[in-house]
């Protein structure tokens, strides 16, 4: 003998805090923007939301600090068979891109800083 039990669980009814406002910096998409793809180096590129990289889930956007610079074909390759995405290149780019963003925005001052 076999028994079946359903259980229904309604979002209502659980206690899942709302997500904070996801960080948005239109200057800095701007400049992943201006970079070559990161994958082929086929200009113009558009800025990548890497979605497993930051703060996120179904639904929502990650913030825009976790972007790269791709292509549209690369995008399209990335979307279509995103198991084989190169997740440590990309990783290594929103680094480097970030990085030389601050170097940009923020120079140095010349007083230890």
């Amino acid at each position: 003998m076999s028994i079946m039990i359903t259980i229904r669980i309604y979002r209502s009814d659980m206690q899942i805090p709302k997500p904070e406002k996801r960080y948005e910096n239109e200057e800095y998409l701007d400049h992943i923007r201006m970079q070559p793809c990161f994958l082929c180096g086929q200009v113009p590129s558009f800025a990548h939301h890497v979605r497993w990289g930051g703060p996120c889930g179904w639904g929502t956007k990650p913030d825009d600090l976790y972007t790269v610079p791709v292509c549209r074909i690369c995008h399209d390759q990335i979307h279509n068979d995103p198991v084989s995405a190169d997740r440590e290149g990309m990783l290594t780019e929103m680094v480097e891109r970030l990085t030389e963003f601050i170097k940009i925005k923020f120079p140095s001052t010349g007083k230890g800083g």
